[in-house]
């Protein structure tokens, strides 16, 4: 029924309407108005049945068709395969059975061709009139687009962004861009603005990053961004000021080398290190301070630990909470007080090894004390944005 409909619409379409707009266009006896109305509704005429396809061709019914079509093209190669070590009577059965498959799977085939054919003529159609309409009249020529259409492109227009180097005006793409782009945060501020501020922090790598240069944005774009920010300050200046506060604290806690994992590793690591060190010294008094530096180790991974499981969120549970923040910052204060107690020890027998385990603590140390400041600074940062933890 569906394929008759259309078949009908392109009967239609093909041999009437563009039949009779082209006799009329001969004739010459047509104003422009109504030349450019003609071409637009044969437009629109092409482009509902663009879309009839389109909706065809997505449709679950058609998602189920060519599944069936792929389980028939296996069922297919099976008895093809089969057919090879197949008696005389199989053989003709099978032959028959797969002479009546490639027939289906053949017409299943030019179904499918015919109808993406026909969407991409249909599509060609609606373009071509379109584009006669507005060259003929500017009746239907829509110079006011809702800015909300430019949504789902945001990335992609932003992206675009450059110097306007290479020219000035209106005719120019980055003027156009330009414009675009500024209508778009303005209408849109909480959508478009993000955009800017990271092309705006482009440069803005850690120098430890590896391929850092890679992850630089054109200093042209990044330029641009910042010149339209100024400009966007005197529509919702207020708003841009708390979103650049928001990625400042966002880059300031990217930059910290605060990882859960990383942090653990380094101290598992270190955990080791005075038993491995007791078997390579005499002295009673560093072979005494490393055995103190074995338990201060154990308990300070065992306090890391416990304060990992602090950030596990159980169902109605609050992620972070008053009382987990506190908990949190007893536990890392700890680690780093055993960590200082070893190295107190050492210090105190006046062992030589002092130094080496000092230089190998310090990764751990210096990742326990960023995320310490962080959890300190936390309530501050949440009421700038007017959070409160509970």
């Amino acid at each position: 029924m569906w394929c008759s409909l259309k078949k009908l619409s392109f009967c239609v379409l093909k041999n009437y309407t563009r039949e009779i707009l082209e006799d009329c266009m001969a004739r010459g006896k047509v104003s422009t108005t109504k030349r450019s109305q003609m071409h637009f509704h044969l437009a629109h005429y092409a482009d509902a049945l663009f879309r009839s396809y389109e909706e065809r061709l997505n449709s679950s019914e058609w998602q189920a068709a060519m599944r069936l079509r792929k389980h028939k093209t296996n069922e297919l190669e099976a008895l093809v395969k089969r057919l090879r070590s197949s008696t005389k009577g199989e053989k003709t059965d099978c032959s028959a059975k797969i002479q009546e498959l490639q027939k289906q799977l053949s017409m299943d085939k030019e179904e499918a061709e015919k109808l993406q054919e026909d969407r991409d003529n249909f599509l060609s159609t609606a373009l071509d009139e379109y584009k006669r309409c507005l060259v003929i009249g500017d009746k239907y020529d829509v110079r006011v687009v809702q800015s909300y259409k430019f949504i789902p492109l945001v990335y992609q227009i932003a992206s675009r962004m450059g110097s306007t180097k290479e020219g000035q005006g209106a005719q120019n793409f980055q003027f156009a861009l330009v414009s675009l782009i500024k209508s778009l945060a303005i209408d849109h501020p909480y959508l478009m603005i993000f955009q800017l501020l990271a092309l705006a922090n482009g440069d803005r790598i850690k120098d430890k990053q590896r391929s850092r240069n890679s992850f630089v944005v054109d200093m042209d774009k990044k330029v641009a961004a910042e010149n339209l920010l100024k400009e966007l300050s005197s529509y919702h200046g207020a708003v841009i000021r708390q979103m650049k506060q928001m990625v400042e604290i966002y880059i300031k806690l990217a930059e910290l080398e605060t990882n859960r994992e990383a942090t653990v590793k380094e101290l598992t690591n270190v955990t080791s290190l005075p038993k491995t060190l007791i078997s390579k010294v005499n002295d009673p008094g560093t072979v005494s301070a490393l055995k103190d530096c074995i338990s201060l180790f154990d308990d300070a991974l065992s306090q890391l630990n416990q304060s990992a499981e602090l950030m596990s969120v159980g169902p109605g549970e609050s992620a972070l909470t008053v009382m987990k923040v506190n908990n949190m910052q007893t536990w890392v204060s700890a680690a780093m007080t055993d960590q200082d107690t070893c190295l107190e020890g050492l210090d105190e027998m006046g062992s030589p090894l002092l130094g080496e385990v000092k230089a190998r603590v310090q990764n751990a140390k210096e990742y326990m004390s960023n995320t310490l400041a962080i959890l300190s600074n936390m309530p501050s940062l949440l009421q700038k944005f007017g959070f409160t933890m509970h």
